[in-house]
């Protein structure tokens, strides 16, 4: 009697170490929040407030920030695992200084986009938002920037959709699997973590966008993503690609404005965005 009774409470313990973790890397991929800190208005930028239909039939709240002048093309950004656009559409005004229109969303779940988000959800944002975009400008000049988190959609979404000429990466894991690794939780469970965290991501799906550019981007003392995995994406991808480690830069400092930053990503841009 007291065998069962020890396996029936480690049973439970486990079953409860498990879901307690499973919650734990849901949070630490998805963060969402609803609030709206900002808009464009404020910052004399014209542009559009929109909705567009997910593949799932969500409503998903989007950003279309218009160039200064005539668009060299059109930038498709997919942000990281917190906040939502209302944060993030300031860091990328100097795009628009630049001459480039700017599409960002919300994936599911965030600000104001309807449904719930998970790896496969924001992929499939990814695609409805390149849908929509190449219907309502050149598709001859469209890119994709990933930060993040957005760096596990961006990618996946590129590599199945050729109309997309280029790619940049910004403090991107490789897979949700080895992210999940590269944290103390994840460590201590390692054990457990391949039955909760797919093993999908940037990694798996970056040779696919060969043959058309990749410009990859992290912080050399990056306390959230580890540097390697920017090391380990430069590896995976294939021709043609580059690497910017920034000195001193922690996870996306590159986007408060630094001028090696901005000019490195507008001269990417000019090059395969002709």
């Amino acid at each position: 009697m007291k065998h069962w009774t020890r396996t029936l409470v480690l049973f439970i313990l486990l079953i409860t170490v498990i879901a307690w973790a499973k919650k734990y890397f849901i949070s630490l991929f998805f963060h969402p929040d609803r609030y709206v800190v900002t808009a464009p208005k404020y910052y004399r930028v014209d542009h559009e407030e929109l909705f567009f239909l997910s593949h799932n039939d969500r409503r998903l709240h989007a950003y279309f920030l218009k160039s200064n002048g005539n668009p060299k093309g059109t930038v498709v950004h997919c942000h990281g695992n917190s906040g939502n656009i209302s944060q993030h559409f300031p860091e990328l005004l100097f795009l628009c200084r630049a001459g480039y229109n700017v599409f960002m969303f919300d994936y599911e779940g965030y600000g104001e986009s309807e449904g719930i988000p998970s790896p496969a959800a924001i992929v499939h944002d990814a695609q409805a938002a390149l849908e929509y975009v190449t219907k309502r400008v050149d598709k001859n000049r469209i890119a994709l920037f990933g930060q993040s988190l957005g760096g596990a959609a961006a990618t996946e979404a590129m590599a199945k959709n050729n109309e997309v000429k280029c790619l940049i990466l910004e403090g991107a894991f490789t897979t949700y699997r080895e992210m999940a690794w590269a944290t103390k939780l994840g460590k201590m469970l390692f054990f457990i973590t391949p039955f909760l965290i797919p093993d999908r991501g940037p990694f798996k799906s970056i040779p696919d966008v060969a043959p058309r550019p990749v410009l990859i981007i992290h912080g050399d003392v990056d306390s959230k993503v580890p540097v390697r995995f920017a090391r380990k994406l430069y590896n995976a991808a294939k021709e043609k690609k580059s690497l910017l480690i920034i000195n001193g830069f922690h996870h996306l400092q590159g986007c408060e404005g630094t001028p090696e930053y901005e000019k490195t990503i507008v001269d990417f841009l000019k090059q395969n965005l002709p």
